[in-house]
């Protein structure tokens, strides 16, 4: 089976559009189905429901899927490797990374790895800890930063603490303290961030030993911010996601007891690329605690 059937049918899967594949692959849309076709054709069981809304696996796509995925992973980092081997330096290193570490580390950290490594191609993808620990799972990405705790097949290297601070209009009562214990915000109006579902944020509202007061939800946490400093509230974000953000009209406090750490992810037991591994060093030396 030819590898570019592989490779369209993940690129179906994680876009969930056959459309969407075939721009992506510069295939006709017919080209793409029919490819998918002899793919479901040579395995004898149906990978993808189709309708008008998208694709999506069906149960035997879902058990298959992994295979495939890991497959691709296996392929690339072959040809990653063979490329080391000749003294070359290339290949590719796909990085998953929350918003906080994408805007305060990644574009120096970028900066500096392509400078050392120009050949190498960089691929970003930004989201929350579930979708980067699915793409973790499903071989996209090389690594990711995430905090732990992560799934023990994940091998977790330390990078640093990070603390969760309670975002605070600057004539808030509370304003003037050093630090903050959950509870004593339990009867303000909490604005949610974009990040709120997370578990950091999920750790705050249990210390407060009651259902808090969410008075709105964001998709963005400096439009929560923006909230804040409109005195419609307060929320709670990481501390390094505020780092050289303007405070006016705002103060941030630490909230005691309350800290995320920050690890940067791969998979457990395989084979650590001389690419990834040449990353982690610099995350280390340059944020590593």
């Amino acid at each position: 089976m030819a590898e570019s059937r592989f490779r369209v049918f993940k690129t179906v899967v994680e876009t969930g559009s056959i459309t969407k594949a075939a721009k992506l692959h510069a295939y006709s849309q017919p080209g793409v189905s029919h490819l998918i076709d002899s793919l479901e054709e040579d395995f004898g069981i149906q990978l993808l429901n189709r309708t008008k809304k998208g694709t999506t696996l069906t149960p035997e796509g879902e058990i298959i899927y992994p295979y495939i995925a890991e497959m691709i992973r296996n392929m690339d980092m072959a040809v990653d490797v063979s490329k080391e081997l000749r003294g070359l330096e290339g290949g590719r290193l796909n990085i998953g990374t929350f918003t906080s570490v994408a805007l305060q580390w990644i574009p120096d950290l970028l900066n500096e790895y392509k400078g050392l490594y120009p050949n190498i191609e960089i691929n970003l993808i930004n989201g929350n800890y579930a979708e980067l620990e699915e793409n973790l799972k499903n071989c996209y990405l090389h690594c990711a930063f995430l905090t732990e705790p992560s799934h023990e097949k994940y091998h977790s290297t330390f990078i640093c603490e990070d603390p969760m601070v309670a975002v605070l209009p600057s004539k808030h009562p509370l304003a003037g303290r050093k630090h903050l214990r959950a509870e004593e915000l339990a009867k303000d109006e909490i604005i949610i961030p974009a990040e709120g579902d997370d578990y950091d944020l999920a750790e705050v509202f249990r210390r407060m030993g009651k259902t808090p007061n969410m008075h709105y939800k964001m998709n963005d946490d400096f439009a929560a911010v923006g909230m804040v400093r409109a005195m419609h509230g307060i929320t709670f974000l990481p501390a390094l996601l505020l780092e050289n953000y303007d405070k006016d009209g705002i103060v941030t406090i630490p909230i005691e007891g309350i800290k995320r750490r920050i690890c940067l992810v791969y998979a457990n037991g395989k084979y650590v690329s001389p690419t990834l591994k040449a990353f982690e060093e610099l995350v280390l030396e340059k944020y590593g605690k």
